[in-house]
């Protein structure tokens, strides 16, 4: 169900200028890592983000979290996010007469964002205030985030917004802030018309369920808020979940003036050159559309109204009067993506004030966060969105689809809560224990199990099959690098990925069907060379219950796999196999196999990728690389994305270096998305002299030495050999800048090639390389015959040689 907004095309264009007005900026302000471009490095970033809002954002983990002081991440953000935001909010505010009638005539304004990021709130509000002509003469802003350099990108959208205000940015940590409101703050808040939470509240809601005592941030935010203060609820929508109104709003005494609970979709337009170049480079585009929970609440008590209703008090510290354009000082808690669900009311529903709770910490929360029985669905790049997974419960039993007017059916289960209970689990196989684990930083979280399967869990059901156990090690944190398909190592000199070896899972996620298309008909088998029926039936076999949250992740939604188990109810075996011929019939990707590998990592289930020819790595394997590498674990670390100060992390932890590979080891396994761990594993071993522990992986490689023969013997044609390895110009003058000789050049270009290459035969890949710059002999030395093309054919497109 749609939002429809008044003036919904010219807001949505204007909307669309100032990401173009800004856009070439942000990405500038990307610092350019020497052989990497900024444009890539953003691109990098756009993955990570949106792996990490598939499964990140369930788990009561910090280190599950984007960093938003990184130029990348934030210019990634922005690109995706902002305009869809904006539009959000100022569609939120037209569906209450509270708003104008509370605003209008009204001299002065004054506007709390919470997690403002950066400022999509604001410039949704000022818009919806210029558009109805109520915009007062003077409007302060104050926003709370949690990362100070949020201000570099608010400073850059605000210069090329239409409407002057005074903004203020002040630190805070909604989840870690336990003694209450500063008061330079109190003042403001107490002030406040409105408080905003546009996309912010999922970004801590794990760590309040977790511990509760975590929201006394925000609950004494909203106990300080006056008598008709507005407050503007937008996230993620979890079919039905109340948290915030429940644990939140009404215990600050807040009545529910305004719900929506849909799929609001900006119009379409068209994009201008900026931001269709960015389109390409990236191969994102920005989100248009998101399932979201939009809730307006008002403050108990009589409001004052009129145009003497604001309460006359000098500006707090830090706050600037309209007269001048303030330069923000820019603090935020990331903002993230939409939801499922519709419904729309538009009532009051006064409420008894729940007993307010103590902003002091009442219990001890336990150093290990159980993992909540919710998962976070995939979503094509351009709608990077969560949704909760399937329960293996609901498809074992019938249930009744729960409707409201205007919703549609919903697969729900009888299990109390907004999320289902906690059920905690021991460790899995393969965590290393340790006695001389640090107690005092408990709030970070390392995913350590190697092979657990995902609990699965749609809306309000409980059904895990095997929940993975978290560490609180201090500061330990996934290897975030690892978490976007196949993020290359870099080497010391900087250069990270040729980039023509593209990433094997770019195009998985590109949904073949429409949202409301139901592939409920068994489809006639095709002629699939290379995932025949037998292979299918095989999978559907082995699947058994857990195919609803493989489904998900292949794009099925709800109402699809709902019409399945209608078709096959109470043989599970049928709708599995149900699911996946119709996904085969209508999927449109490059790699169907690909495809399907990708879904069951991402479920955990690694064990039935034999069944695919896809390769896994056991325990003892991990087990007996962390044993031989020892003291050079750190240097394996570097080239499996760990950076130095999660590192540290793990020596605080852990008291041996054997604990310490393992661990590292364990986090990296967990953590890694890409089409083959076995092959990433091998060429980080390779890359620190471990050629030995490579080959035991079964892994076919290329040793240090055949890559220097290959680089003495090209010499000065190593720019014909890079054409046909897929660089291009602007990275082989980069080569040719850092480095003064032809044989130095061929190396580091050999080097980088290798380090980021993700097909299946490297040794192929090279030798049909060197056949065509006519180096038959070097080819015959890599000891191939050759006869069979690589997974990808090298490219020679738009290649300008330089020689």
């Amino acid at each position: 169900m749609d939002l429809p907004v008044p003036n919904a095309q010219a807001v949505s264009d204007y909307f669309r200028r100032i990401l173009t007005a800004i856009l070439e900026e942000l990405v500038d302000k990307v610092p350019n890592h020497g052989y990497i471009s900024n444009t890539e490095i953003v691109k990098q970033s756009l993955r990570s983000i949106s792996n990490l809002y598939k499964s990140g954002l369930r788990f009561a983990n910090s280190g599950l979290r984007s960093d938003w002081n990184d130029p990348a991440n934030r210019c990634a953000y922005v690109f995706l996010y902002l305009m869809h935001h904006c539009y959000l909010v100022y569609g939120s505010l037209q569906y209450s007469d509270e708003v104008i009638r509370s605003w209008r005539n009204r001299s002065s304004l004054k506007v709390c964002s919470i997690g403002g990021g950066p400022g999509s709130d604001l410039v949704g509000l000022t818009t919806f205030l210029r558009m109805h002509g109520i915009f007062p003469r003077s409007l302060e802003c104050l926003v709370f985030d949690l990362y100070p350099n949020w201000k570099d990108t608010w400073d850059t959208i605000y210069t090329h917004l239409q409407d002057t205000f005074s903004v203020t940015y002040h630190m805070c940590d909604l989840v870690k802030d336990t003694l209450g409101l500063h008061i330079r703050d109190l003042q403001f808040i107490k002030q406040a018309d409105i408080l905003t939470l546009s996309k912010s509240f999922s970004a801590v809601s794990a760590f309040f369920r977790a511990d509760s005592s975590k929201g006394a941030f925000l609950r004494d935010v909203l106990q300080q808020t006056k008598p008709g203060c507005l407050v503007l609820y937008i996230d993620n929508e979890y079919s039905g979940c109340t948290q915030f109104q429940r644990d939140f709003a009404s215990r600050a005494g807040m009545d529910l003036v305004f719900e929506f609970r849909g799929k609001p979709t900006s119009p379409k337009g068209a994009y201008s050159d900026i931001i269709q170049k960015y389109n390409n480079l990236f191969e994102f585009t920005p989100m248009r559309s998101c399932n979201v929970t939009i809730q307006l609440f008002r403050k108990k008590g009589a409001a004052p109204s009129g145009p003497h209703s604001a309460v006359p008090q000098g500006f707090p510290v830090g706050i600037f009067s309209s007269s001048s354009r303030s330069t923000p000082y820019h603090d935020v808690i990331s903002s993230y993506g939409g939801f499922h669900g519709t419904a729309m009311r538009n009532t009051v529903t006064p409420q008894a004030t729940s007993p307010q709770l103590s902003s002091g910490i009442p219990l001890a929360a336990s150093n290990v966060y159980p993992a909540y029985s919710t998962y976070n669905q995939p979503y094509p790049f351009d709608h990077t969105t969560t949704v909760e997974r399937p329960s293996l419960e609901s498809y074992r039993t019938q249930t009744t689809p729960q409707t409201t007017p205007q919703t549609t059916s919903r697969l729900t289960n009888t299990t109390p809560g907004c999320y289902g209970q906690v059920v905690p689990q021991g460790p899995p196989v393969g965590i290393i224990s340790s006695s001389s684990r640090s107690q005092s930083t408990p709030h970070h979280d390392v995913i350590s199990s190697f092979n657990s399967v995902h609990e699965m869990a749609i809306r309000n059901t409980v059904t895990p099959r095997a929940t993975s156990q978290q560490y609180s090690a201090s500061g330990i944190s996934r290897a975030a690098g690892n978490t976007y398909p196949s993020h290359s190592p870099q080497y010391s000199s900087g250069i990270t990925r040729a980039a023509g070896n593209t990433y094997p899972e770019t195009a998985a996620r590109n949904r073949p069907y429409s949202s409301h298309q139901l592939r409920t008909n068994t489809v006639a088998s095709q002629d699939v060379d290379e995932f025949d029926d037998e292979v299918l039936e095989n999978v559907a076999n082995l699947l058994d219950q857990a195919w609803p949250t493989v489904a998900t992740y292949l794009s099925f939604d709800d109402d699809e796999c709902q019409a399945i188990i209608e078709a096959h109810p109470g043989r599970i075996k049928q709708q599995a196999l149900q699911m996946l011929t119709a996904w085969r019939a209508g999927y449109a990707g490059p790699d169907i196999l690909a495809e399907l590998k990708g879904a069951l990592r991402a479920v955990g289930l690694h064990t039935l990728l034999p069944e695919l020819g896809g390769k896994i790595l056991e325990n003892p394997t991990l087990q007996k690389v962390a044993e031989s590498v020892g003291n050079k674990w750190r240097n394996l670390a570097h080239y499996l994305s760990f950076d130095v100060e999660q590192c540290r992390n793990i020596q605080a932890a852990f008291a041996t270096t054997r604990e310490q590979a393992g661990q590292m080891i364990a986090a990296w396994r967990q953590s890694f998305t890409g089409d083959n761990p076995v092959q990433f594993l091998a060429t980080a071993l390779i890359a620190i002299g471990h050629d030995d522990l490579a080959r035991e992986l079964g892994e076919e490689i290329l040793e240090s030495p055949t890559l220097q023969k290959v680089a003495r013997s090209v010499d000065n044609k190593w720019l014909r050999l890079a054409q046909h390895l897929s660089f291009d110009v602007e990275q082989c003058r980069d080569i040719q800048a850092a480095f003064s000789t032809t044989r130095e050049q061929a190396g580091q270009m050999i080097a980088a090639w290798r380090q980021s290459f993700t097909g299946d035969n490297p040794v192929q890949y090279l030798a049909l390389a060197l056949i065509a710059i006519g180096r038959d002999d070097l080819a015959r030395e890599l000891g191939r015959n050759n006869t069979f093309p690589p997974k990808k054919a090298p490219s020679t497109a738009a290649f300008m040689p330089l020689e």
